[in-house]
């Protein structure tokens, strides 16, 4: 038990040997300070290389936002609609993940692209302006490998026309390798970006290219061709319903006044006098006559609910900050790579400093 004890006490460190211990490391790294400054070196030239190559991006941001239908609105309608066979709107609330799920879908990005802009007195597809902004880059055609291989069938490659359905498989190969600049993959960052703040519920779209207008047409572009495609798909059925008694009401009131002027025509020509035959038709007129009335005062009726039913589940999309030139870039500050190189050099140095007294420490 006492061996013990004895071990115990023999194996602990007291605060005077630590302290004395750090200041025999302090003095080893203050004597090879020139070892770490040498080893920093080129951290500090890595960072600075990097700064100034570093290329400049100009993020066009665009923010807007979507009205949410609860649905109690409509509840006291869904019976009426039901009364006539049109279907009731059940409660809902737009979703705005499935919003941003639909941006970076290749419908909206096929939109886009093939929407023609004119840049610096270029007017082309916006396609073909990605195209030669990532060639300027050297970030449209992949290059070959080191034992060499085919050329890339894209190096050179433009869109001539906007016949998607119609697309050869170089043109939907094109199409494919933009959609995966833009929107990005797991291990590359594409130009455009998008989220919503939970408690405001406001979304933002943003495009950040190397050139300013061409991020500015791409986000203004996106939020369009988005704002259409969901404001369409969202009240499709009712616009089929409303379509659908349209062309009936449109039809009944044509029905009714062609028998109307038939009546008409017959009670002018008659002066007054009837013939058998002519006193049959007159009240097969009539017959037909309130017949189409009660018709037609019914599809106006639920054309009215077909009408509201539309814009009421029409969602507003509505726009509130656009982005405008001119844009701040973002470039990378050379003083901070100079900070983060030296701390990363200094931390490194004196790292290999320390562990190097260790060791001869340890050895001697």
């Amino acid at each position: 038990m006492a061996d013990q004890q004895e071990y115990i006490q023999d194996d602990e460190i007291t605060l005077k040997e630590l302290i004395l211990k750090i200041k025999e490391f302090w003095r080893e790294l203050w004597k090879y300070w020139w070892l770490i400054a040498i080893i920093t070196l080129p951290f500090l030239g890595y960072m600075v290389y990097k700064a100034v190559n570093a290329e400049v991006t100009y993020p066009a941001q665009l923010t807007f936002m979507v009205n949410k239908d609860e649905g109690g609105g409509l509840s006291g309608l869904s019976g009426i609609l039901g009364t006539f066979g049109l279907g009731g709107g059940g409660k809902g609330e737009y979703n705005l993940d499935k919003m941003l799920q639909l941006l970076k879908s290749r419908r909206i990005t096929e939109h886009v692209l093939f929407t023609a802009e004119a840049i610096e007195g270029n007017s082309d597809f916006l396609a073909n302006h990605v195209i030669n902004n990532l060639d300027t880059l050297d970030k449209w055609s992949s290059k070959p490998g080191i034992l060499g291989g085919k050329p890339d069938p894209l190096k050179d490659f433009r869109f001539t026309h906007d016949s998607i359905e119609i697309f050869s498989n170089l043109e939907n190969a094109a199409v494919k390798r933009l959609q995966g600049r833009i929107i990005g993959s797991e291990n590359n960052a594409g130009f455009l970006s998008s989220g919503y703040n939970e408690e405001s519920g406001i979304l933002n779209i943003k495009c950040e290219t190397q050139h300013e207008y061409l991020s500015i047409v791409l986000t203004n572009n996106y939020f369009e061709k988005l704002s259409k495609f969901y404001t369409d798909k969202t009240i499709g059925g009712q616009k089929i319903t409303y379509d659908l008694i349209k062309i009936k009401s449109d039809s009944i009131f044509s029905e009714l006044s062609t028998s109307e002027y038939q009546l008409a025509k017959l009670i002018e020509t008659s002066r007054g006098i009837y013939l058998e035959t002519e006193q049959l038709k007159k009240q097969r007129l009539n017959r037909e006559i309130q017949k189409l009335s009660l018709m037609y005062a019914e599809t106006a009726k639920n054309l009215e609910i077909a009408d509201f039913t539309l814009k009421t589940k029409t969602p507003f999309v509505t726009l509130i900050d656009a982005p405008i030139s001119p844009i701040k870039p973002n470039s990378t500050s050379l003083l901070r790579s100079l900070i983060v190189g030296g701390f990363l050099g200094v931390f490194v140095g004196a790292l290999f400093v320390v562990a190097r007294k260790i060791y001869k420490d340890t050895m001697a």
